[in-house]
């Protein structure tokens, strides 16, 4: 749990390193904004100024795959402490009972195996194209090569850019926002994990994570 909550906290930060081509005149964008480590070359993009741009990131859409892996799997390891503690609740039809969680198990499966089962029934996918807000970047250039996914994205102001991964149906409809989705399938476990009483434990680590998960009544929600 401790990793998920990190990674959704990943998934909200918005892009924020920027590497500064000094050689490039001043007053035209200079700033290669960094979505990963990969080292930047050289490039002559389209110059523009618009709010909005939209261009695949694997190393994005990836980490949003694999966090939809982890809010979907984490049935295991409550099917597996409900079964050491007897506990009668059938921890796979609570899964089932909620369709984000089910898009979650969906798109993660997909990541893994190339199809997914459709729970959700609507047969979900990321689009590859991040949605990425460049309202307060200045004037932009952009370079994609679509044989190769080099990118580069150079912008005149290095504030942090605020992105989005859109989740579409199996008809390219999108049906929401991957970090909307992903929360909403998190938070179905809360009040299965406070039956649970996974959380119980006197340990730092416990308590952290209840103070996080079930905030002002972190005791409450944990069977004793």
């Amino acid at each position: 749990m401790r990793t998920i909550l990190h990674n959704l906290c990943e998934l909200q930060r918005p892009i924020s390193r920027f590497q500064t081509a000094t050689d490039r005149p001043l007053g035209t964008p200079r700033h290669f904004a960094c979505f990963d480590n990969a080292s930047h070359m050289q490039v002559i993009g389209l110059r523009l100024s618009v709010n909005e741009m939209c261009f695949p990131v694997e190393a994005i859409t990836d980490r949003v795959a694999l966090l939809s892996a982890s809010a979907w799997h984490l049935k295991d390891r409550l099917s597996h402490y409900a079964k050491v503690t007897k506990f009668a609740e059938d921890v796979e039809s609570w899964a089932n009972s909620s369709r984000d969680l089910q898009i979650c198990g969906d798109i993660g499966n997909h990541k893994k195996h190339g199809h997914n089962h459709n729970r959700s029934g609507v047969n979900p996918q990321l689009i590859p194209e991040v949605v990425f807000d460049t309202s307060h970047s200045g004037a932009v250039e952009f370079y994609y090569d679509g044989a190769t996914k080099q990118r580069e994205l150079l912008v005149s102001n290095p504030v942090p850019i605020r992105y989005r991964v859109d989740v579409a149906d199996g008809d390219r409809k999108v049906i929401g926002d991957a970090d909307t989705i992903i929360r909403a399938g998190f938070a179905h476990w809360l009040p299965l994990i406070g039956q649970l009483g996974v959380l119980a434990g006197a340990g730092p680590e416990e308590a952290a994570l209840r103070e996080v998960l079930f905030p002002g009544h972190a005791h409450s929600n944990q069977r004793g």
